[in-house]
């Protein structure tokens, strides 16, 4: 069995390609690609209206959405929680791994999978030939890579006319293919209406695998088809600007479901810090000695309010600590109350911080971390907002309106710092809406 990769610009699932789904031949690529396989409304000969599900299905979505939904089980209510795993599935993409008998001579050499949105809705058709893990790769496999590809190039061209540009593929980009400005690399792109054609005749896959590769991608359907187009073709798509943010590290709104962003953020390990049996109050934690106080002395006098703060987060660990281990805990937040009692924003957050997430072992206080986070939210402090929106989301506050209120803040946070909030303001706002279908 081959190990292979397959993409949906940021959606990767790696996968041993069963053995009926592989047919493979030693021999050169001889048959001829027929035009039909081509056709980039029936792509493969398969439609874009449905597919009938026959084939290797990659994970249970259903199963996947009630697990996700529960996880949200203090937003959302018992009587509503069969129309968001609805509502999940709808967004959800099953990978389907096609048999090879469906295809048609001239492709059952490589295989074929199709990503499904909801039940049965086509977002993309991928055909890959001839993986290869690169140690053992040779000089016929490169061949016969590069002559299935020219075979199925030359097709391409004589039914669409030359690409519209060309680039290579880049498994850690958001949208995989990546266009050269010069128009050169393994991969072409060919638009047709709004389906997007890239053939590779070689891409690296898994960091140490390659194959030929063939995709036909619904542009209004995929995740990547908003970026796609942005990099083929600025004129013709609106908001490009952030079109090529990485979203590696952060899902996007754009890419993952609310649910899923929702989930992510209201995570109850968010507050695991809380289980341990090692926890002090705060009134205790942040009083010192007359000893441990002197030591402090000097810089009390070179720091204060925000420059205290920073200087007790960027100083308290790592190579260079000026904060002792055993006593960083009692220090940490002897320093963040000074410097909050000199109107530091920052130092007001930690304070909150810790006594919502139990750090420097502090016992949790929700209605004491309220009052903290308000002071620092009060003075911009965008952490502080997001800390806030999650409490009251999260049943933690007795807000009138709790999800107005998290709302809110999260609409203050995303106009003082987009990247922190504005996927969670995005994905709270699609909830509202869903709540209200």
């Amino acid at each position: 069995m081959a190990a292979f990769r397959f993409w949906l610009g940021n959606i990767f699932v790696s996968v041993a390609a069963l053995s009926i789904l592989t047919i493979s031949s030693c021999g050169e690529t001889k048959v001829r690609i027929e035009p039909t396989d081509l056709d980039f409304q029936n792509p493969f000969g398969f439609s874009w209206r449905s597919y009938d599900g026959q084939g290797e299905q990659i994970g249970d979505h259903w199963a996947e959405c009630r697990d996700l939904v529960a996880q949200l089980g203090g937003l959302i209510a018992p009587s509503e929680s069969e129309h968001f795993v609805k509502k999940c599935a709808q967004e959800k993409h099953t990978i389907i791994f096609v048999p090879g008998e469906r295809l048609s001579p001239s492709l059952r050499q490589g295989e074929l999978s199709v990503v499904l949105r909801g039940e049965s809705e086509p977002v993309l058709y991928n055909y890959s030939f001839l993986h290869r893990v690169l140690p053992n790769d040779n000089r016929k496999n490169k061949m016969q890579r590069r002559n299935h590809a020219s075979a199925i190039r030359k097709e391409l061209n004589k039914i669409y006319g030359l690409p519209v540009t060309a680039g290579y593929y880049d498994q850690g980009s958001e949208t995989g293919f990546v266009a050269d400005d010069d128009k050169e690399g393994p991969c072409e792109f060919w638009l047709m209406e709004n389906v997007g054609i890239i053939l590779c005749s070689e891409r690296v896959v898994l960091i140490d695998g390659i194959e030929m590769a063939l995709s036909f991608i619904r542009m209004d359907r995929a995740p990547i088809g908003h970026s796609l187009q942005c990099m083929i073709d600025p004129t013709s798509a609106v908001d490009c600007e952030d079109a090529f943010e990485r979203t590696s590290d952060k899902p996007t709104a754009k890419s993952v479901s609310f649910l899923e962003i929702l989930a992510n953020w209201l995570d109850p390990d968010d507050f695991r810090n809380c289980n341990s049996g090692n926890l002090e109050s705060i009134e205790k934690i942040w009083v010192l000695s007359e000893t441990e106080e002197a030591k402090l002395a000097a810089v009390l006098e070179t720091y204060s309010g925000e420059d205290l703060a920073l200087y007790a987060i960027n100083y308290a660990e790592g190579p260079g600590s000026e904060i002792p281990t055993k006593t960083r805990d009692k220090v940490l937040m002897f320093l963040f109350k000074q410097a909050a009692s000199q109107g530091s924003a920052t130092a007001m957050n930690e304070i909150g911080a810790s006594l919502l997430y139990c750090y420097q072992r502090v016992q949790q206080d929700a209605l004491a971390a309220q009052t903290w986070l308000e002071k620092a939210a009060t003075a911009d402090d965008t952490l502080a907002m997001k800390s806030l929106a999650l409490m009251h989301l999260s049943g933690m506050t007795e807000a009138m309106n709790p999800t107005g209120e998290a709302v809110r803040l999260l609409e203050q946070c995303s106009r003082l710092d987009a990247e922190l909030c504005s996927n969670e303001l995005t994905a709270l706002n699609a909830f509202i809406a869903s709540q209200e279908e």
